[in-house]
Parts: structure tokens; sequence; C-alpha cells
């Protein structure tokens, strides 16, 4: 019966998939996130193929490098997309693969080999092209202030935050300081300003061999602590729906990019985009044409040597 189930497999994939692009080799590795319940993983890109599983939401699928089918206009949640399949695999279960709509996934992380050029992803999740340092600054310069620097009326005394919600509660943020290890368990906190529009207090957090940076909403207190190892303070979109920063993680020898989606119940990690061997060290969103230019450097140089290998980029998020 079951090498039975396996040929129908095969036949449909003969039958349906006739439009689809052959795995690359060397390529990223993407890993997408279930974006809706019972996501249904089929036998070919097409939605009328046989169901192979249906996955949770938030189930982890590496994808397998094969996009195919016709673009197809589906609504998800009352969201209209206009997206191809693309065959994946449960990422805790590789040998239970299938095809799945765009529109019912959201990408969570990709990984470029150093091989590999950043402008390399070019899927319709991602898009990825080379830019120049005349580009990068003319969008620089061109960016707007949207991050408020309000320290003075949130730090009353060294070593303490004093955050207010709109709610009418509020909080008092202290550094801990363990000096039985030789301060290894200290976390110290430092206030770094809000973002106003997004209705988001942004404060970095420093220990032993660690930093990251927390999302507080000045709303009703609602915490979220997320991007370690940051190199600027986050860039809100000028749709404020995504914020971006640059990170490099010497520990790791890793670094790239990390997003956050934000909307009317605060920020969220979205996804990250990093590589062996890089760093990412600064980023700012177009006004005109939404996408992010950023800067890309060899995270393994000398200590303390001046960035020499710069390398400059775009990125676009196609809307659904």
């Amino acid at each position: 019966m079951r090498n039975i189930f396996l040929y129908i497999i095969f036949i449909l994939n003969l039958i349906f998939c006739p439009l689809v692009l052959s795995a690359q080799e060397n390529a990223a590795i993407v890993y997408f996130r279930a974006g809706v319940d019972k996501l249904r993983l089929r036998a070919a890109p097409d939605k009328n193929a046989v169901v192979l599983a249906e996955l949770k939401e938030h189930t982890m699928l590496r994808y397998l490098n094969e996009s195919g089918g016709n673009m197809e206009q589906l609504t998800l949640r009352g969201v209209q997309y206009n997206k191809r399949w693309y065959k994946v695999a449960v990422a805790d279960d590789l040998s239970k693969s299938g095809w799945v709509y765009g529109g019912a996934v959201a990408i969570s992380s990709v990984f470029i080999p150093e091989n590999i050029p950043f402008d390399a992803i070019q899927e319709d999740f991602l898009k990825i092209s080379k830019s120049n340092k005349a580009e990068f600054e003319k969008v620089k310069a061109a960016a707007p202030n949207v991050f408020t620097r309000d320290t003075l009326a949130h730090c009353p005394e060294a070593g303490l935050i004093r955050l207010d919600y709109e709610n009418g509660n509020g909080r008092i943020i202290r550094d801990t300081i363990d000096a039985e290890f030789d301060g290894e368990g200290s976390i110290a906190y430092e206030y770094l300003g809000q973002y106003e529009s997004i209705a988001q207090y942004l404060i970095e957090i420093n220990g032993s061999e660690f930093q990251a940076l927390q999302f507080i909403d000045s709303r009703n207190g609602k915490l979220l602590e997320t991007m370690p190892f940051t190199n600027n303070i986050p860039v809100l979109s000028p749709d404020k729906k995504w914020l971006a920063s640059g990170h490099g993680d010497v520990y790791e020898n890793r670094g790239g990019l990390q997003f956050l989606l934000s909307d009317a119940n605060g920020v969220f990690p979205a996804f990250t985009i990093e590589q062996e061997d890089a760093d990412v060290t600064d980023c700012y969103w177009s006004q005109s044409s939404g996408e992010l230019f950023f800067v890309l450097d060899k995270i393994s140089r000398e200590y303390g040597a001046p960035p020499s290998n710069l390398r400059y980029y775009r990125l676009k998020i196609p809307a659904p």
C-alpha cells in the first residue's frame, strides 16, 4: 500500500509540476514559519493536489530551493495574496516534505554560505541587489529622525530607569550587581529612547559577554527582549511595519540583519539574514522606494582595524 501511495505522489508531481524551478546547488539556507493553523502540505504545487499533512501554526519549515506552479491569488485571514508554491520539509522531520502556498508562510531565517553573495537571494519572498556608497549616503541623508532620545526624562539617577505607561501604570528598572562572582552575574540597563509612532521604549541590556535590545510597549508595559549584538539603533520603515538592525556576533563569527514586525499589538521577531564572517554595520530605509540600504563588512578583520571590505546592498520585502 505504501508503494502505491508513493507512486501516486510521483504521478501527481509529473502532472502538476511543469513549471517547477530546479533546486540550486550551494544555495542560501532558508527557513519558513507556518503562518496559519492546519497549513496543508501538498504533494504538488497546486491547491487541488493531495494533502500529505496539516501543520500547526508556527511550524518551522526548511525551504528546499524549489518553487513552482503559477502565481495564484488566494485570500487568507482576510488578506489577499498573489504567490506561488514552495517545496519545503518540516524542520524537525526532514523526511516529511511537500509543497506549501507562499501566502501561508512567512520567512523566518536565511543563512547565506560564505561563498554565496548576498544578492544571490532573488525569490518572491525577498529581493536583494547590489548598491553603492553614493546611493547609501543619499538614503542616509534623507532618512527622517523617528527615534526620540529623551533619556533625561526617564533616568532621574544613575543606574535607574523610570518608565510611565499610557494605562497609568509604570515601572522602575535598576541595574543588577553581583559582585560575588567578579561581576559575571551583573546586568546593566541603559534607556536609549523611544519610537513614539509605534509606542515602543528601547532599552539596552548589557551583561557578561552579552548585549541585546529590549522593546517595552509604552501603552501597557508589554515586554519583548530581542535583537542581540546589534550594531545600530533599529531603523523603522516608512510604512512603520518593519524594524531593522545590523548585527555581528564575534563569538559565532557571523552577522547580518535582524527584522521585527510592528503592528497594533506591538513588535515581534520576524526574520534574520546571516552570513559566516559577515557584519552589517549600518542600515537605513529609503523613504521613496521602501527598500532597506545596508553596508556589509568582514567580521573577522583584525580587532580595532578600520573597515576595509565594505559592500553595499539594497533589500526589498515584497508586499503580499
